[in-house]
């Protein structure tokens, strides 16, 4: 049996001023820092690629192990990138070359710099070196293409010294790069410079604010088109400058030279994604099983990572690391049962505001609900193969249909003998689940407050009943049920529907009783027979007009 949960759960981002859950920045001391400038240039196979630049502008290039950094080593690269005193330098590779961009400055102008490509062939080593075709007479620098190299970022103020250094982009195409244009939404009157972005799409980058270098991020709207860049709080920005910004699952590198370094700039990290809050919200009436139900969360190895009874309540919170997938479980220990399972992707939330709220409902609750149509018409019992067989022996003896009393029930002939074993099979279908719901009560698995609620509603086509037409069983005088019809009353679709559903239900109950003793019953089990009336169903087929609406529900005791 699966017991199906009304479960509302949302993902919290914690506010920043949460001392728990703030920014934690981390300076990479000696093992890459040096009383040098340095600065983040690109991760490539989980090891972060950094530049150390001295005084005279002389440069080292070195990588370390971003998952146990312990030493650095030195990069080698090309001796064309060597001589040129290279700097912010990004890398693409594919199968067949690899491709360095790096800016460098102009020794005739001071402030002057260019962009220059070297391409290697990964076969044969050759290397081709040419600049970048679209450098200027003015200051293009901080180069950045992401791995297919469809693009090239980099920072330049050909398009006006009033307003700085602007991010530029420009596109590779079959003819050669396109000439550059400023990206959209992203440059202002201050100087933005070194981008970068990252796995997802989203472009970073550093603007001077009237005083100093900070970082923005712009999330990406669509392939090359990013929204309005937001700065990135405090402890990532401070009263000092912070440029260089480089992401690698939700880890973001860069340079500051904030105090406390080792002089310069100095490479810091810091874990972008927020800790993330699961809240579970159970619909009080769902919750039923209290001592017994447990809440588990599992990794992505399917480890248990938290567990939680749910005893009496109503709302648990549980703190998940962000970028990761968790399965949610509902266990019942009693029943040995799991009834509820939801797989969940925490989502990376950079914010100090409370923006990131799912609230996911599960559409399927606790209640079953089952329609068992064809009934004979005018007649309330169903179709099973004894009250069909007796109906027929009623008319075959002519002690029904022969007067206005009793004509309104069809005489079944040959007409319905194929669906006994359906309606047979439904029912049987719908005592396995009551007993499935009973059996959990005997165990104790349910809260003894709670009982069994079995509402039948029973339905009637719309043809009209004549006004003589009467009760023709013995009188109806039921407790359990609470349904009470005198011999000879006066027949209509009202009485004829709940009918139906009474002796729907009594049927049921005496198919529960081979199983289940009467106390049992009687305790965990409560009844409502309703009469439906005319069905207000589109549905022209009579045949299937006549039913009776089965709902299953657990609900407190009265």
């Amino acid at each position: 049996m699966k017991l199906k949960f009304t479960i509302v759960y949302s993902l919290l981002v914690l506010l920043f001023y949460s001392s728990l859950f703030s920014f934690e920045i981390k300076h990479l001391q000696n093992q890459v820092n040096s009383s040098d400038d340095d600065f983040p240039a690109f991760i490539e196979n989980n090891h972060l690629i950094f530049i150390q630049k001295s005084q005279d502008d002389k440069i080292r290039v070195y990588s370390i192990d971003i998952n146990n950094p312990i030493s650095k080593n030195t990069i080698n690269l090309p001796k064309f990138i060597e001589k040129t005193n290279a700097s912010f330098i990004s890398k693409i590779e594919d199968s067949n070359s690899i491709t360095y961009f790096f800016a460098s400055k102009s020794k005739r102008k001071r402030y002057d710099s260019d962009i220059f490509i070297v391409e290697q062939d990964v076969k044969s080593g050759k290397i081709r070196f040419s600049p970048f075709p679209n450098n200027s007479s003015d200051f293009e620098s901080h180069p950045f293409s992401p791995k297919d190299g469809s693009i090239l970022l980099f920072s330049t103020d050909r398009f006006g010294t009033e307003n700085g250094t602007d991010i530029a982009i420009s596109f590779k195409t079959d003819s050669g790069w396109s000439f550059p244009k400023k990206v959209d939404k992203i440059n202002s009157n201050f100087n933005e410079i070194t981008p970068f972005i990252d796995s997802e799409g989203n472009l970073y980058f550093s603007r001077f604010d009237s005083t100093n270098y900070n970082i923005y991020k712009a999330n990406k709207i669509s392939q090359w088109n990013w929204d309005i860049p937001r700065k990135l709080p405090y402890p990532i920005n401070t009263e000092y400058n912070e440029i260089a910004p480089v992401v690698e699952d939700g880890k973001l590198y860069f340079s500051s030279d904030r105090q406390k370094g080792f002089g310069g700039f100095d490479i810091y990290e810091v874990n972008l994604c927020l800790p993330i809050l699961l809240e579970v919200n159970f619909n009080v009436s769902s919750n039923i099983f209290s001592s017994y139900n447990k809440i588990i969360i599992l990794d992505e190895l399917q480890k248990i990572i938290d567990e939680r009874y749910l005893g009496a309540n109503n709302t648990l919170t549980i703190n998940l690391s962000p970028k990761h997938r968790y399965n949610i479980q509902i266990f019942n220990e009693c029943s040995s049962q799991t009834f509820f399972q939801k797989t969940i992707e925490t989502p990376c939330i950079d914010t100090t505001i409370v923006k990131y709220k799912v609230t996911l409902n599960i559409s399927n609750n606790l209640t079953e609900e089952i329609n068992l149509p064809f009934f004979v018409g005018g007649y309330y019992r169903p179709v099973t193969n004894t009250t069909l067989k007796q109906l027929k022996t009623l008319f075959e003896y002519k002690l029904i249909g022969l007067d206005d009393s009793t004509n309104f029930i069809e005489n079944p002939l040959n007409k319905y003998d194929n669906l006994p074993q359906y309606i047979e099979e439904s029912i049987n279908n719908i005592v396995e689940k009551i007993s499935n719901y009973l059996d959990l009560f005997e165990k104790g698995c349910i809260d003894t407050r709670k009982a069994l609620k079995i509402q039948i509603t029973g339905f009637s086509d719309p043809r009209p009943i004549s006004p003589k037409a009467k009760y023709f069983e013995e009188t109806i005088a039921d407790d359990r049920f609470n349904t009470f019809v005198d011999r000879g009353s006066t027949m209509d679709n009202y009485l004829l529907s709940k009918l139906r559903a009474y002796f729907t239900g009594k049927f049921i109950f005496e198919l529960l009783m081979k199983k289940y003793s009467s106390q049992s019953l009687e305790r965990f089990l409560k009844w409502e027979i309703i009469g439906g009336g005319i069905a207000n169903d589109v549905d022209e087929d009579y045949l299937i007009l006549r039913k009776v609406s089965i709902k299953i529900d657990i609900s407190e005791k009265d």
